[in-house]
């Protein structure tokens, strides 16, 4: 458990899976910034529990949550994870990361909460070499935190998403070393 000032930040467990879902639907119905839509998260909490109890011994994944106090029952405020990019051998020292923030508590510093704990926690895997994240190039705050640790563009990809009313936005593809 880490308190950054903003919130706590801490590894998720089976117990959080309720709050976190709840989190994970606030970020998907009111941002344009993730590629999942509110309408096609079908998680239910039995299967988010086993997710997160699936996740305490394994070496090249992680789940934090943000919350604002560190009691039992607290509201989760934010969610990231890095999780193996690909099975293949040749690329398990390779992981992808994934955060969202609670409408309600974006721009207060959360994320950099959230991405500092990662940071750290790939740091402390030596398995782990590099770390890779999308983001759109409308995401003007999520690329400035991103490269305020480090993470740089590699590659880009004009229109890769196409928004449901039409409108098309070019993906970025990030990362950064931990080695």
């Amino acid at each position: 458990m880490k308190p950054l000032g903003v919130c706590v930040v801490r590894s998720a467990v089976g117990g959080d899976a309720a709050r976190v879902l709840e989190c994970a639907r606030d970020v998907f119905a009111t941002s344009r910034h993730t590629l999942t839509q509110a309408d096609e998260f079908a998680v239910t909490e039995g299967q988010e529990r086993e997710f997160l109890e699936g996740l305490v011994e394994h070496a090249r994944a992680a789940f934090v949550v943000g919350v604002e106090r560190d009691e039992p029952g607290a509201t989760v405020i934010g969610i990231a994870s890095l999780k193996q990019a690909n099975l293949k051998r040749k690329l398990r020292h390779v992981v992808e990361l994934g955060m969202g923030v609670r409408s309600t508590h974006r721009g207060r510093g959360v994320g950099t909460a959230l991405l500092a704990t990662l940071i750290d926690w790939a740091v402390a895997h030596p398995e782990i070499e590099i770390v890779t994240l999308g983001v759109y190039a409308e995401n003007a705050a999520g690329i400035t935190l991103y490269k305020s640790f480090g993470f740089e563009i590699y590659g880009r990809l004009p229109g890769g998403c196409k928004h449901d009313d039409g409108s098309r936005w070019e993906q970025l593809m990030m990362y950064r070393r931990v080695t």
